[in-house]
C-alpha cells in the first residue's frame, strides 16, 4: 500500500502559525522597549539626578536647616546632627526643598546653602512599573549622601568666630526669595545649635542668660532684627555646649529663660513651635 503523503499545506499553515507567535511576542516585546524608553524620557529624566527635585516643577514647601557652627562639635553630637538630617530629610513632602545653611559669625547680605536638595518622587506618585521601591529608596540615600556628606566632614574644622548672631541669621534666611515665596504653603525652619545669642556690640544675654522677651522686644536693637516669620513651623535640636570661660546655659540654671526666650520670641514672629520643647542634644 502506498504512504500516504502528508499535507504540504498544513505544513506551511503550522510554519504560518509559528511565525505569527513569535512575530506577536516580538511585537510584545517592542512595545514594552519603547514604552519604556518614552516613559524615561518623559518621567525619569524631570528629575534631577544630583537634587532629586522635579525639574520645571516649582516647589510648594520649604524646609529650612539651620546649622550653627559658632563652637565645636563632639563626636556624638556629629552622630546626633546626622541623625537630625535623615530625620528632617524622611519628614519632607515630595519635592520639598531642603536647603542647610551653616551658620555661624558675619551674616552675609545674601546668605547661601551649603546644600539644597528635595525629597524624590515615591513609585505611586511617579505611577512607574520599572522603578522599584528599592530602586528609589537606593536614589534617595545616593541623593542624600552626596550633599550631607561633605557637611559633616567639614565639622572637624569649626568656623573660627568670635560672635553668634543667631537672630541675625535667622532674619536673614527668613527674607530670602526661596524661603519667603508667596507660592509655599508650607514652610519650616528647623535648628541645630545651643540657642545663645552672642553679639559683642549686642551683648544682651551674657553666658547664656536671657532677658525676658517683653523687655527685649522695648530696645532699639530689636527693631533692626525683627521678622515676619507668619505660619513657619519650628523645631529646635539644642546643643548643649560650652564657651571659652566654661559657661554653658545649663550651669547658669537658665535652661528655663533661654526656652520662655524663644517661645516668645517665636511666638511674636508668628511661627509655632512644633514640638513646643528643644530637644536636648549632648546630654
Amino acid at each position: 500500500m502506498a504512504r500516504r503523503r502528508r499535507s504540504r499545506r498544513r505544513d506551511r499553515r503550522q510554519e504560518s502559525s509559528s511565525a505569527n507567535i513569535w512575530l506577536g511576542v516580538f511585537l510584545v516585546a517592542a512595545t514594552g522597549v519603547i514604552a519604556a524608553a518614552a516613559y524615561f524620557s518623559t518621567s525619569i529624566d524631570r528629575i534631577n539626578g544630583d537634587t532629586g527635585c522635579i525639574s520645571g516643577k516649582p516647589h510648594t514647601a520649604h524646609t529650612v536647616f539651620l546649622l550653627d557652627r559658632s563652637d565645636d562639635f563632639s563626636g556624638r553630637q556629629i552622630e546626633d546632627l546626622r541623625q537630625a538630617l535623615i530625620q528632617t530629610y524622611e519628614e519632607l513632602e515630595i519635592n520639598e526643598l531642603f536647603s542647610i545653611y551653616a551658620i555661624g559669625g558675619q551674616v552675609p547680605s545674601i546668605p547661601r546653602p551649603v546644600a539644597s536638595f528635595c525629597q524624590p518622587p515615591l513609585t505611586s506618585w511617579q505611577g512607574n512599573p520599572w522603578a522599584t521601591d528599592e530602586f528609589l529608596q537606593d536614589r534617595y540615600d545616593e541623593i542624600f549622601e552626596q550633599n550631607v556628606s561633605p557637611i559633616l566632614r567639614d565639622l572637624t574644622t569649626p568656623l573660627s568666630s568670635d560672635e553668634s548672631p543667631l537672630l541675625e541669621w535667622i532674619v536673614s534666611i527668613s527674607e530670602t526669595t526661596s524661603f519667603s515665596s508667596e507660592r509655599l504653603s508650607d514652610r519650616r525652619m528647623v535648628m541645630f545649635s545651643d540657642m545663645v545669642q552672642y553679639v559683642p556690640q549686642e551683648d544682651f544675654a551674657p553666658c547664656g542668660r536671657f532677658p525676658a522677651f517683653n523687655d527685649f522686644r522695648d530696645n532699639r536693637y530689636y527693631e533692626r532684627i525683627a521678622t515676619d516669620l507668619s505660619n513657619v513651623r519650628i523645631t529646635v535640636f539644642n546643643v548643649r555646649r560650652a564657651n571659652g570661660d566654661g559657661c554653658t546655659v545649663a550651669s547658669q540654671r537658665n535652661m528655663r529663660a533661654l526656652e520662655d526666650f524663644w517661645f516668645d520670641y517665636f511666638d511674636d514672629a508668628g511661627a509655632y513651635m512644633s514640638p513646643r520643647r528643644f530637644t536636648r542634644i549632648g546630654e
